[in-house]
C-alpha cells in the first residue's frame, strides 16, 4: 500500500512565512503516518507552495490528482480539508470523484474519509467541509479586500509591484505600506528631468537598456516606451496614492472562467504617507508635454502583418513585428523581433509571407500522399493496435463477470467474496473503458484531420492572394498555431529559418 502527503500553505499561513508552515505540517503528518504504521517515500510529498484558489493555480494539486485518478495510492494524508480546495463547486466536485472513483482515502489529523464506501456519512461530511471551508475562504478574502481599499484609502501602499524609485516599510497601524526612496530614486528622477528637458522618450528607454537598469516588475523585462510613459504620468511620485485603480474583468471562454485586470473608470487619488520625490515643477512640465501632443484622428489602425500573432522569435519567445524603413524615398515592410537585445536579424516581410505559403503547399502535397495512402491501405498505427487490445482485454472481463456471476448462484462463492472478484473486475473494466474511450478519441481526431486537412490547406491557398490583410491572417490562425523564426545572419536576400506547428 503506497499513501501521500500533500502540503499547502493557505492565506493565513503569509504572515508567518511559508516554509515554516509547511515544515511544521510535514512532521505533524508524518508523526502521524508513524502512529499508523504508514511509510510515506519522498516522492510522494506533494508541496504547494502558492495559495491559488482554484486546481488550474495549483500545479502539485494537478499533479496529485493524476496520481489518484490512476488509483496509485491507498490514502492521501493532508492537516485538514481546506488544504485540499477552497475552490469553486467544480473544483470541489472534481476532488470528490477522483478520491471516490479511485477508492483513495483521505486522512487528516481528525478524521479518515473513505468517499467509496457505502455509507454516505463520509461523503456527505466531505462535501461539508469543503462548502464551509469555501464559505470561510470567501469571508476571509472579502474582509481583505474591505481593509486593503480602507489602507489606500488612508494613504498606505498596498499593491503588490512597487514602484520604480520606491522600497518599502511596514504600515506599523494596520495593512499596507510607507514607500520610501530607494538606490533608484536618482535613477526616476533623471528620467523625470530628461523628459521634461526636451528628450524623446525613445532614446530614454534606448539610454536605459545600453545601461542595463532594471525595471521595477521584473530582473530580466526591458524597458520600453510605454513602460516610461506610464511612469512619467504616476502620480504616486508627488506623494499620491490611487485608489481602485483596477476593475476585474470576468469572462467565459471553453467552459472557463478567464479573470482579467483593467483600468478603473472610477479609479481616484488620495495624499499618500510617503514623501514625493518629484517635485510639482518637473511634474507639471512633464503633464504639460504630453498634453501637447493631441490623438490623431486619421490614423489607419487596419491590421497590415499577415503573420500577426503567428510568428515568434526563436531565440526569445516574443512574438515577430511588422516594421517599415525608408530606402531610396521608398518604404519597405520588413519583419522584426521586438526585443531590442535579441540577436535575430529582420527579413523583408514579403519574402517571409512567401515562404510561408510555399510551405503550405508543401504540407498540402504531404498530406494528399497520406490521405491516397490511407484509403488504399491499412495503416500500421500504434492507437489502432491499443484499440484491438483493449477490445479484446474488456471482452475477457465480461466473460470473468459472467463467470463470476455463475460461481455465486451455483453456491460456490460467499456473497462476501462474489461482491469483491466483482466489484474489482468492474474497477478493472472501468479503467479499461476510460482507456477505450480516449484511445477512440485520438483515432477519430486523426482519421477527421487526414480527411480535413487536405480541403483546408486547399482553400487556405485557393483564397489567400484574393483577401486583405486581415482576411489572410484569419485564414492562416485556421491552420497555423505557431511559426518559429530564426535568423541570425543580416542581409535581405537571406532567408530565414521557420519552424512550423500547425493545426490540422
Amino acid at each position: 500500500m503506497t499513501y501521500a502527503i500533500y502540503l499547502r500553505k493557505s492565506r493565513k499561513d503569509d504572515e508567518t512565512g511559508y516554509a515554516d508552515t509547511l515544515s511544521r505540517h510535514e512532521k505533524m503528518l508524518r508523526d502521524l503516518a508513524d502512529r499508523m504504521g504508514i511509510m510515506v517515500s519522498e516522492h510522494d510529498i506533494y508541496r504547494e507552495i502558492v495559495s491559488g484558489e482554484s486546481i488550474e493555480a495549483r500545479p502539485q494539486m494537478q499533479r496529485l490528482l493524476k496520481a489518484v485518478e490512476m488509483r496509485t495510492y491507498t490514502g492521501v494524508l493532508c492537516i485538514e480539508l481546506e488544504r485540499l480546495s477552497r475552490g469553486n463547486g467544480a473544483d470541489q466536485a472534481r476532488i470528490l470523484k477522483a478520491f471516490q472513483f479511485s477508492n483513495t482515502k483521505i486522512i487528516t489529523l481528525n478524521k479518515t474519509y473513505d468517499l467509496a464506501s457505502d455509507d454516505e456519512f463520509d461523503e456527505e461530511f466531505f462535501e461539508f467541509g469543503l462548502f464551509m471551508s469555501r464559505r470561510e475562504y470567501k469571508t476571509i478574502k472579502r474582509r481583505l479586500l474591505r481593509g486593503r481599499l480602507q489602507s489606500q484609502q488612508e494613504g498606505y501602499f498596498t499593491g503588490s509591484t512597487l514602484p520604480f524609485g520606491y522600497g518599502k516599510v511596514k504600515n506599523p497601524e494596520g495593512k499596507g505600506y510607507i514607500l520610501v526612496p530607494n538606490e533608484q530614486t536618482p535613477i526616476l528622477q533623471m528620467i523625470f528631468k530628461r523628459y521634461a528637458e526636451g528628450d524623446l522618450l525613445a532614446d530614454i528607454v534606448q539610454d536605459l537598456n545600453t545601461a542595463g537598469v532594471k525595471t521595477a516588475s521584473s530582473l530580466n523585462a526591458e524597458w520600453t516606451t510605454n513602460r516610461v510613459r506610464d511612469m512619467l504620468r504616476n502620480r504616486v511620485y508627488i506623494g499620491e496614492i490611487n485608489v481602485n485603480k483596477y476593475a476585474k474583468n470576468r469572462r467565459m471562454e471553453d467552459g472557463r472562467i478567464i479573470e482579467t485586470k483593467r483600468r478603473n473608470p472610477d479609479m481616484k487619488t488620495v495624499p499618500g504617507k510617503h514623501e514625493p520625490i518629484i517635485d510639482r515643477e518637473t511634474w507639471d512640465k512633464v503633464q504639460a508635454r504630453f498634453a501637447r501632443f493631441t490623438p490623431r484622428t486619421n490614423i489607419d489602425r487596419s491590421l497590415k502583418n499577415p503573420l500577426a500573432s503567428i510568428m515568434r522569435c526563436a531565440e526569445c519567445g516574443k512574438m515577430m513585428a511588422r516594421r517599415t524603413y525608408t530606402h531610396k524615398g521608398v518604404s519597405i515592410p520588413i519583419i522584426v523581433c521586438q526585443s531590442n537585445r535579441c540577436v535575430t536579424r529582420q527579413s523583408n516581410l514579403e519574402m517571409v509571407e512567401n515562404m510561408v505559403i510555399e510551405a503550405l503547399k508543401k504540407e498540402l502535397e504531404r498530406q494528399q500522399t497520406i490521405l491516397a495512402s490511407y484509403n488504399t491501405e491499412k495503416q500500421d498505427n500504434s492507437d489502432d493496435k491499443t484499440l484491438e487490445f483493449l477490445q479484446a482485454e474488456i471482452a475477457k472481463k465480461d466473460k470473468m463477470m459472467e463467470r463470476v456471476d455463475e460461481l455465486y448462484e451455483l453456491g460456490d462463492y460467499s456473497r462476501s467474496k462474489y461482491l469483491e472478484r466483482s466489484q474489482k473486475l468492474q474497477a478493472q473494466k472501468a479503467d479499461l473503458m476510460k482507456q477505450l474511450e480516449e484511445v477512440e478519441k485520438r483515432i477519430s481526431e486523426r482519421d477527421n484531420n487526414r480527411k480535413n486537412a487536405v480541403p483546408i490547406l486547399t482553400k487556405v491557398l485557393d483564397e489567400y492572394h484574393t483577401l486583405d490583410v486581415k482576411g489572410k491572417n484569419d485564414l492562416l490562425k485556421m491552420i497555423i498555431e505557431t511559426i518559429t523564426y530564426r535568423k541570425h545572419e543580416s542581409g535581405s536576400d537571406i532567408e530565414p529559418e521557420l519552424c512550423f506547428k500547425l493545426l490540422i
